[in-house]
């Protein structure tokens, strides 16, 4: 996979769209799969409940793509897995919300630490 970013702690970044935003450690990727390399999406994680994520993203997925999320803390724990597009709208700025279905059940543990980036 390409596009691997060394992130640090609580820096500002300046997004394609000029936007500042602030980063951890901790890293969040967001592919679509069955593209060549799988391409990298650029956006952000909102929410996840043990169906489902919630995602704003810069690129419109289609309905029914399907959508690789990376998760990495910097202690080390890390899981992948895989979100069935259902639904996607418009949002401020040019972006769009994604609705996803999650093709496993997230376990509590999973699902905490993918909260934690939302509150990041």
């Amino acid at each position: 996979m390409s596009d691997r970013r060394d992130l640090h702690p609580r820096r500002q970044m300046t997004d394609r769209r000029g936007n500042q935003r602030r980063i951890s450690e901790a890293q969040i990727r967001f592919l679509r799969a069955g593209t060549s390399a799988d391409e990298v999406l650029h956006g952000e994680f909102l929410d996840a409940s043990t169906t489902g994520l919630r995602l704003l993203l810069d690129d419109r997925p289609q309905t029914s793509d399907t959508l690789l999320i990376e998760a990495r803390k910097s202690e080390g724990d890390c899981f992948n897995l895989s979100a069935q597009v259902v639904w996607t709208e418009p949002s401020d700025g040019g972006r769009f919300h994604v609705g996803c279905k999650l093709c496993v059940e997230l376990s509590s543990t999973q699902q905490k630490m993918l909260n934690q980036f939302a509150a990041g």
